[in-house]
This record gives structure tokens, C-alpha cells and sequence, in this order.
């Protein structure tokens, strides 16, 4: 009887720590998902072109550093998409997370094809 309430008792246990571990690993997913990263103000005087050379730069141009301190995997989707379609983004001031998704950047920007 006893070894009977102690077996119960472990796979009590066990249940309860591998539901803790899958609700602990949900959230984490959750967190990573909210995009938690700083706002970019992209700001794109009138007399700039901003083309996709522009864009993947890395530094050597100080007039695009922001692009730099966004995500490079989505900085690289928008460099593809830009040199793709032949465009360049529209001067204005933009607003994005460093954790924006590239698809949602494409709604942010205003682009213009290259003549």
C-alpha cells in the first residue's frame, strides 16, 4: 500500500514538472515574440536617395547607421526586396523596432521605383 502511494505520488510529481517545463517554454516563446528591442527613428532628409546600397551599407555611410542597429536578417530581407522590385525609400521619418519584422517594414516604408 505504501509503495503503491509513493508511486502515485512520483508520477504526481513528474506530471507537474513537465507541465511547469512546457507553461516555462510557452512563455519564453511569448517573450521572444513581443519583439522586445529599441525604437528606430529613421530619419530620411528630402535631398537623400536611400537606395538598397544604401541600406546594406554596415556603417560606412553615417547617413544610415540606423539600418545598422536593426536585425540583419530582416536588414537583408529588405536589401533583396528593394534590389529586386528597383526600388529606394521615400525621404520622411520612419519609426520601426529594432525587432521589426521585414514584413511589417514594408508597410512602415514609403517606396518609390528607381527611373
Amino acid at each position: 500500500m505504501y509503495k503503491k502511494l509513493l508511486a502515485i505520488a512520483v508520477i504526481l510529481i513528474i506530471v507537474v514538472i513537465i507541465g511547469l517545463v512546457f507553461n516555462t517554454y510557452k512563455s519564453a516563446k511569448r517573450f521572444n515574440d513581443l519583439g522586445i528591442g529599441k525604437e528606430l527613428n529613421i530619419v530620411i532628409p528630402k535631398d537623400e536617395r536611400i537606395d538598397y546600397k544604401k541600406v546594406e551599407s554596415d556603417r560606412k555611410d553615417k547617413s544610415t547607421i540606423w539600418f545598422d542597429l536593426w536585425a540583419e536578417s530582416e536588414r537583408k530581407k529588405l536589401v533583396e526586396y528593394m534590389k529586386k522590385n528597383n526600388l529606394e525609400i521615400q525621404p520622411e521619418i520612419y519609426k520601426i523596432n529594432q525587432t521589426t519584422y521585414f514584413e511589417e517594414a514594408i508597410k512602415i516604408f514609403k517606396f518609390k521605383k528607381i527611373e
